[in-house]
């Protein structure tokens, strides 16, 4: 249960992008030059970031702690999750799909999975307690 308590802002992320992603128009996004793909890397990076959270005590459990699955697993995954995004906008009408939108996806996701690897390797206070909440082995990151 508390695995899925952990996965649940990630859940909830993933719902919202795909009903969004259902819709022909989103009527509330910036309108400078390339604020959708501004738009693309936070989304992604916060999502990126509670995939991060809610995978880390079972990839810290099977892969020892390494640096590089506790970044790299819920990269691929979001990466995965936003080219099938991208796919399933090229069959809503007014949508399309569009590789610089997956590029900024996978930017974000690499961003978002870095400050949790980031928190999670801190030596500092809140490393200590990021730890503690993510349910992280203590030498996570290692």
């Amino acid at each position: 249960m508390r695995q899925f308590l952990r996965l649940l802002p990630a859940a909830l992320i993933m719902a919202v992008s795909c009903y969004l992603s259902s819709m022909p128009t989103v009527k509330v996004m910036p309108s400078f030059w390339s604020a959708d793909k501004l738009v693309h890397v936070v989304c992604f990076g916060v999502f990126a970031f509670w995939v991060a959270f809610g995978c880390c005590s079972p990839v810290s459990r099977h892969c020892g702690g390494r640096r590089l699955w506790l970044w790299l697993a819920p990269v691929l995954f979001v990466a995965v999750y936003g080219a099938t995004d991208e796919l399933h906008q090229s069959f809503t009408p007014g949508r399309s799909c569009s590789f610089y939108d997956w590029c900024a996806d996978f930017v974000g996701a690499a961003v978002g999975s870095y400050v949790h690897l980031w928190l999670l390797t801190s030596r500092h206070a809140v490393g200590r307690w990021w730890r503690g909440l993510a349910g992280a082995s203590p030498g996570a990151g290692a």
